[in-house]
């Protein structure tokens, strides 16, 4: 479990952790990841689950995800 590991980091060091984890993920280990770099999520994660006040607002795949009129407004920006 990663808890908001690009908090803080270039977008360099960003490519790296996304390096890292898909690295990881290719071993066979499970990878869950809280993160709030939008890019980093859709680019790495296989399901999302976006949360809002403690509550599931949404859970799918990327495309999915992306495409969430209520986390486009809340989240995306849209």
């Amino acid at each position: 479990m990663l808890d908001e590991p690009a908090a803080g980091l270039s977008t360099d060091e960003i490519k790296r952790l996304d390096q890292l984890i898909r690295a990881v993920s290719r071993q066979g280990t499970g990878v869950l990841l809280v993160e709030h770099h939008a890019d980093l999520i859709f680019e790495i994660c296989d399901r999302i689950t976006v949360l809002n006040l403690g509550k599931v607002l949404a859970a799918g795949t990327p495309d999915e995800i992306r495409s969430h009129k209520e986390v486009v407004s809340a989240y995306l920006g849209g």
